[in-house]
């Protein structure tokens, strides 16, 4: 049986008695185990395999985990996403109550007054006063019996998705109010859900779930990070990374420490020019990333993405012994040749897969439409002063949005009906043919009726007709089939018609 679980481990912890068997082992580990339950009923159960986390400090100052959970079916699509307070978490293991395991028998004990991990964890901490004899019955007893809940007793999301290849959490303020910002990457999708601060206290609180496509191509996803450009110092850029040979280049160094930032409007990702300048970047990231990355001659592609070529991503183990545990990992660089200066100021998310390095924009509203403006549901954007504006950390002016239904046909200027018609089959002999109606207009345009050479269609499957709303299926394609077919549309008092000719 697999289950979820978190580690803690005193830095000051110097093993056992010195010159014992213990002595390189540490005398402060100990777990406690995650829950991540699906909603209560009959049917409720854990997820146990956690396979992402992402660590954030919310605008409240407490420190938050984010993991992404499955079941342990390993078929089962189902995946869920929790979230846990480090407070929480420090209760479960303030908690002296173990479960001792000694072969096929558990009980659950006390821990000992000499035990280590219920002592202050300073520099004065001696584990070397612990004899071996203490570390044989310490070790039976690494569990704790206290589980640590998520927030607000429930779990943030759950959902179908069999090929989420990593997590990135983070917290912001948009328009004055406070979200966490959980994105879910897969191989050409990212999956933005935003959590209300006020989603953990309320039992009727609603998540916003928005979808960004970030590749036409399918990427294998190696890890992510939020950055933000701070400053220039030339005019040549290069990020070099310390472990691979790559071109001559300047470093910048990308850090890991959560906290919140304010949010940049801005639209594209790196680009191939051979332009230089140095860049410092600041980041928010779920792990010291892009650790052993390297690019080589960056690609000159309308996505202005730049071929890159990162090490297997690895996930260190918990360390059980002195002298064992892999050495962490060094703040990592990034190394491309392109020019910076449009950066300056602004925030991306670096995507970085195997076939290339994606600098993605924290969101996309520039290009759209009032309706994909509104339909995509997003915090981030708006519709103001006839454009799709990405909002602040302190926007309170005159907007338009509808984050929760997406619902634009109330919200943006009214359109006339209009409509496109086309023939989606070759015409055969004998063979159906089926026309598309496509409606739009706000608010929402409808299909009213079908004509064929000015006289009015009805749905008569008897006479090889079959109309479906915006769909007409002609049965059998024959010399009677020919003639003018027309799409009759409105909305709102405006109508409109396409036709398409069937010879």
């Amino acid at each position: 049986v697999t289950y979820a679980r978190v580690g803690r481990l005193c830095k000051y912890d110097l093993g056992g008695q010195t010159r014992s068997p213990s002595s390189g082992h540490f005398q402060t580990f100990s777990e406690a185990r995650l829950l991540c339950p699906t909603t209560s009923g009959r049917d409720q159960f854990q997820f146990n395999n956690l396979e992402f986390t992402s660590v954030i400090t919310g605008n409240d100052g407490e420190v938050y985990i984010y993991g992404l959970f499955r079941t342990a079916k390993p078929a089962d699509n189902l995946l869920a996403v929790c979230r846990y307070s480090l407070t929480e978490i420090e209760k479960a293991f303030s908690n002296d109550k173990y479960y001792e395991i000694s072969g096929s028998t558990m009980k659950i004990v006390t821990a000992a007054a000499y035990d280590s991990r219920h002592k202050t964890c300073n520099a004065s901490l001696n584990t070397k006063a612990n004899t071996h004899e203490n570390y044989k019955e310490y070790k039976k007893r690494l569990i704790h019996v206290s589980v640590v809940s998520p927030d607000g007793g429930k779990l943030v999301i759950t959902r179908n998705h069999s090929t989420i290849k990593d997590m990135l959490a983070e917290s912001v303020t948009i328009a004055n109010k406070s979200y966490d910002i959980v994105r879910l990457f897969d191989s050409k999708m990212v999956y933005e859900l935003f959590v209300p601060t006020s989603f953990f206290k309320e039992k009727t609180g609603k998540t916003i779930l928005s979808v960004r496509k970030i590749s036409e191509e399918p990427l294998t996803v190696m890890d992510v990070a939020k950055i933000k450009f701070t400053g220039v110092e030339s005019p040549v850029a290069s990020l070099s990374v310390p472990t691979s040979a790559a071109t001559t280049a300047n470093k910048v160094d990308i850090s890991s420490t959560p906290k919140p930032s304010s949010t940049q409007r801005s639209s594209e990702s790196a680009s191939s020019p051979s332009a230089t300048m140095t860049g410092n970047l600041t980041t928010t990231s779920n792990r010291q990333m892009l650790g052993n990355l390297s690019t080589t001659s960056p690609n000159t592609s309308s996505d202005h993405e730049t071929t890159a070529s990162p090490s297997t991503k690895r996930v260190p183990a918990v360390p059980t012994t002195l002298g064992t545990s892999a050495k962490p990992r060094t703040a990592a660089s990034v190394s491309l040749s392109s020019s910076w200066d449009r950066y300056i100021g602004q925030e991306r998310i670096i995507v970085a897969a195997k076939e290339r390095l994606l600098f993605v924009p924290i969101a996309s509203c520039g290009a759209l439409t009032c309706r994909e403006c509104i339909e995509a549901k997003t915090p981030y954007c708006a519709w103001k002063n006839g454009h799709c504006v990405q909002l602040n950390a302190t926007e309170n002016g005159a907007y338009k949005q509808d984050i929760e239904h997406g619902d634009y046909s109330k919200l943006c200027p009214k359109v006339n009906a209009t409509c496109k018609l086309v023939q989606l089959n070759k015409l055969i002999p004998r063979a159906g043919v089926t026309l598309q109606c496509s409606p739009a207009g706000v608010p929402t345009a409808r299909v009213s009726y079908w004509s064929k050479d000015d006289k009015r269609l009805s749905n008569n499957s008897n006479e090889g007709v079959i109309i479906n709303g915006g769909e007409l299926k002609i049965r059998s394609y024959t010399p009677a089939t020919a003639g003018k077919y027309t799409c009759h549309v409105i909305n709102n008092g405006t109508s409109n018609s396409c036709s398409v000719e069937i010879p």
